[in-house]
């Protein structure tokens, strides 16, 4: 998967942020657990604070299974850990420490009398192991909520992902609702496909006030 993601940083009308992410997914135990990796490419213009770096930010990876799932009540439950790696090119690009992010995830198929394919509430907390000075200790909570619905024999879909973020050790507070457009690109392309995804952020700590990503997908 390959996505790019811009946003206007709210710290003022000329700060911006671009980031271009590949992500690799693979299933692994006779597909019972799925590992997931991304690499990011990111620049970061803060005029404001003088800062405008390129290059790459934390390499991270994922584990994830899923332990529960019944197709008779339609509800599953999947868990996973994430793991941040200290690898930025620049300290402004990543943080400077070894970051834990276990996760789980409840979804509930054809919620609402299947007005929806599914809906998934989730949570992650992250909290660093080691870490080069206090400055770059990390204590955050995530909150999600993903409503999918597909179309046209789900050919196309739309997602809506409203997101809670709290971070304690800098004492900030935030959330924004994201939503996804995305469409197979037909049979002849096999399991490619693009989308966009416009996000909102809202609150008084929030780091960016609008964000648009567009992303290209190959499934084989």
């Amino acid at each position: 998967r390959l996505y790019n993601e811009y946003r206007g940083l709210s710290s003022s009308g000329e700060d911006s942020q671009n980031v271009t992410t590949m992500e690799f997914r693979t299933p692994f135990a006779d597909g019972k657990w799925q590992f997931r990796t991304r690499m990011y490419a990111n620049k970061l213009d803060v005029d404001s604070k003088g800062v405008n770096e390129f290059g790459f930010g934390d390499l991270d990876f994922r584990l994830l299974t899923v332990p529960v799932l019944d197709m008779s009540k339609k509800f599953a439950v999947a868990t996973g850990l994430e793991v941040f790696t200290p690898t930025a090119s620049d300290d402004a690009l990543g943080n400077d420490a070894w970051t834990l992010g276990p996760q789980v995830f409840f979804v509930k198929f054809l919620p609402f009398n299947g007005a929806f394919d599914l809906i998934a509430p989730g949570y992650q907390y992250r909290v660093s192991i080691d870490e080069d000075g206090p400055e770059n200790k990390v204590g955050a909570h995530a909150l999600d909520l993903f409503l999918l619905k597909t179309l046209n024999n789900k050919r196309q879909w739309i997602m809506i992902n409203p997101q809670g973020f709290i971070d304690d050790e800098n004492d900030i507070e935030f959330g924004n609702i994201d939503i996804e457009i995305g469409s197979m690109l037909g049979k002849e392309h096999g399991g490619q496909s693009v989308y966009a995804r416009p996000s909102f952020a809202f609150g008084a700590d929030r780091p960016y006030d609008l964000s648009m990503e567009v992303g290209y997908k190959f499934v084989w």
